[in-house]
């Protein structure tokens, strides 16, 4: 995930009273792409859950509640949150259209805003309390949409100093007093002179902000969750690991951490992240517990999406109270025990007709294809390659399937993969989504006979992209227009139920010394 370098995004959040006076949780930091919709429903106003999400939340909620001390414990405390006493809203009654254009219906419960952790957290932490302070983004057009964003959150503004946009993570770091870190020159360093070079560097006081158009004091975060760069482990990538070009975006980080001693961290990262660097480079300073948590296990079966997370601790400034592997087992058998149902993959054909316009003009006025036609006939826009591993992909589920793939509604072809080379993904052997990535291309839904729009597949990664999601959980509804920026944000964001968990299990596992 290049979430603190080039793709990358940090969200540092204030925490206060109802009444403006400090909390015991004061700040907090995360780090990736998806960060802004995440934190986008924790500032909103105290949400509504549908009923299914109400039970589980309320069930998970007693249960955390009851952990005397935690960090949870002290911000349920302090806004006396009672679980039974969460709002209900009745979904919007369905106003189904022709599959082929996509529907305006009520989602699955499962699938509005997820799961109970989500919704969970959100209510914990809506009410007035946490507060949007700062992000870091490279990219422009990532800046652009924070700004937009976070138009909002100008009383936040102005009580807090944020919230503020950074550009880069080596805008923090200096390598003297006045020269900022830069990423290309560490990069033809071998991964030990990396490590020598970054842990000399200097933690910056302050740093440019695009938000307010100049230097800005940097907050000192209580919590920071992260999502480092992945190319260098991931199974797409060419898995280097520590000689890898990322690596110094991960020491740079690993330094931001120690030079802000951090209290509480979350890391995220693929499965094949080698856990033993966060021990080499943050253990001396850290308690480490890492596991696997996968979307399916919080509620989102319809989509792979497996990712390894790591939570720290600081030793001189928290105590460990229960361990995070056993909470994840406890979390995910409460989701399960609450039965709200197992979403699927067509949960998420969502796209009215107005945002399949949306979606494919572009296309047609490229290819000049008249958008009638092509709103009848969408092979039409399909690359020659595209349409030939699309026939591919419908002779190998027929072989092994015995029926046509448009019979089957949790049958999606990535149309970017050639099974003529050996690699087909699809969603044949899992029945989820295959896992995004930002150069992946279109996932084509035969019985829809489409690909899967941006929002649709937005809204699988639990964002609140349509008004039943954002209506579900009381937040503002995430507004997105369809394009490439969009789509490599899916490839490079960490799934919203998988992250909610992780932070729900690091406030609940540990107290303040």
């Amino acid at each position: 995930m290049g979430a603190c370098h080039g793709a990358g995004t940090g969200i540092y959040a204030g925490i206060t009273g109802a009444a403006g006076e400090p909390a015991n949780l004061q700040n907090t930091a995360i780090n990736d792409s998806c960060s802004m919709c995440l934190c986008t429903c924790l500032a909103a106003r105290p949400p509504t859950l549908s009923k299914p999400l109400h039970s589980q939340a309320t069930a998970v909620a007693a249960a955390v509640q009851s952990m005397p001390g935690s960090y949870f414990k002290l911000l349920c405390m302090h806004m006396a949150f009672k679980p039974a006493c969460l709002p209900l809203r009745p979904a919007p009654e369905p106003q189904l259209k022709p599959p082929h254009h996509g529907h305006d219906g009520c989602p699955n419960p499962a699938l509005l805003l997820g799961n109970s952790t989500v919704a969970l957290l959100i209510n914990l932490t809506a009410r007035q309390t946490l507060h949007l302070r700062t992000f870091e983004d490279i990219r422009p057009s990532c800046q652009k949409t924070l700004h937009r964003m976070l138009r909002g959150e100008a009383s936040v503004a102005n009580m807090f100093g944020g919230p503020h946009i950074f550009t880069d993570l080596f805008t923090l770091l200096h390598e003297t007093a006045r020269e900022p870190a830069s990423l290309q020159w560490l990069q033809v360093l071998t991964f030990e002179q990396q490590v020598v070079s970054i842990s000399g560097m200097h933690l910056a006081h302050s740093a440019f902000c695009v938000a307010h158009g100049r230097q800005c004091e940097l907050p000192r975060p209580t919590m920071d969750v992260s999502g480092t760069p992945c190319q260098d482990f991931s199974m797409a990538g060419r898995r280097l690991g520590p000689d890898g070009p990322q690596m110094p975006v991960f020491l740079a980080w690993c330094q931001v951490i120690l030079a802000r001693a951090v209290p509480v961290v979350v890391h995220e990262n693929v499965p094949q992240f080698w856990e033993e660097l966060l021990h080499r480079h943050l253990g001396g300073h850290y308690y480490i517990c890492s596991f696997i948590l996968d979307s399916a296990m919080v509620g989102f079966q319809l989509i792979s999406r497996v990712r390894r997370y790591t939570v720290l601790y600081h030793r001189a400034k928290v105590r460990v109270t229960r361990s995070p592997t056993e909470m994840l087992t406890f979390l995910a058998s409460a989701v399960q025990y609450a039965g709200i149902g197992a979403t699927a993959i067509s949960d998420c054909f969502l796209a009215t007709a107005e945002e399949l316009c949306a979606e494919i003009w572009p296309l047609c006025v490229r290819r000049g294809v008249n958008l009638n036609d092509a709103l009848r006939n969408m092979t039409l826009l399909l690359t020659e390659d595209e349409y030939s591993r699309l026939q591919l992909y419908l002779e190998h589920w027929q072989v092994r399937f015995g029926c046509h793939a448009s019979q089957c509604p949790s049958a999606v072809f990535n149309l970017c993969d050639n099974p003529a080379s050996g690699r087909v993904t699809w969603s044949a052997a899992s029945g989820r989504i295959p896992g995004l990535r930002t150069n992946a291309g279109k996932l084509w839904s035969p019985m829809l006979q489409r690909w899967l729009t941006t929002k649709e597949l937005l809204a699988a990664m639990g964002l609140p992209v349509y008004p039943a999601l954002a209506a579900a959980a009381g937040v503002p509804l995430l507004e997105v227009q369809p394009g490439a920026e969009a789509r490599h944000m899916l490839g490079n964001m960490m799934h919203i139920a998988s992250v909610g968990t992780a932070m729900l299990i690091a406030l609940s596992c540990a107290r303040p010394l």
